[in-house]
């Protein structure tokens, strides 16, 4: 995990992000990757200019992000599960057709970001929801369920319908904002764990564990 090397392969991914750092991420469960995403990047331009183009709505940009974005997938039985159910794993056949829902409802995966502003992503998670509710009437539905450590989950639900009419048991996506994290997650297991995550002590500014990277990809066990 070590800062991106100049007039190496990285300088477009350079140029892309910008020269940000973060402070090393200590792994705890499953497979992380962090980006850092330095303010004048050109990555945050084009995001901002392709809100932009959406019906003219600056607050879908990315003026509440902080200084880096995460992607991972947790360390369960249910990545497993899901390789064979869609056959991935070489030599097992699936028995029977796969239930998606059932499938990628459990997988735990999950995006993070930080969150520089709390009002700019207020903003930001409306015009969302203003903006699907437009482009896709009927097709998704906003709910919550119970929540957190006092953290509020709410969830986008994918609605489908048959001869007995429109119902809320398509996928479904749910997010949560904990400390100064913005949580998505397929499954509410990963959430609820990246929710425990982003609340537990962070270590140290100076610690071995916090040295700055500019990107890192990490992978524990889960610990029993």
């Amino acid at each position: 995990m070590l800062p991106l090397i100049e007039r190496t392969e990285y300088d477009e991914l350079v140029e892309l992000t910008g020269k940000q750092t973060f402070e090393t991420p200590t792994p705890d469960d499953g497979l992380l990757w962090q980006l850092a995403i330095a303010r004048n990047s050109k990555l945050r331009r084009e995001v901002d200019q392709t809100g932009q183009s959406f019906g003219g709505r600056a607050e879908l940009g990315t003026a509440f992000l902080g200084d880096w974005i995460r992607v991972g997938v947790l360390d369960r039985n249910a990545v497993w599960d899901a390789s064979v159910a869609l056959s991935v794993v070489p030599g097992l056949e699936r028995l029977e057709t796969p239930d998606r829902s059932a499938i990628f409802g459990k997988l735990p995966l999950f995006a993070e970001a930080q969150i520089a502003d709390r009002l700019a992503l207020a903003a930001t998670l409306t015009a969302l929801r203003v903006f699907a509710e437009q482009a896709a009437a009927g097709l998704v539905s906003w709910g919550s369920e119970e929540s957190h450590a006092g953290v509020p989950i709410v969830t986008v639900s994918e609605r489908t319908s048959d001869e007995q009419g429109a119902r809320d048991d398509g996928l479904v996506l749910r997010y949560a904002v904990a400390g100064e994290v913005l949580i998505f997650g397929l499954s509410r297991a990963a959430v609820v764990s990246r929710i425990d995550a982003a609340l537990a002590p962070r270590p140290k500014a100076g610690s071995p564990e916090a040295a700055p990277t500019q990107v890192s990809l990490s992978y524990a066990r889960r610990s029993a």
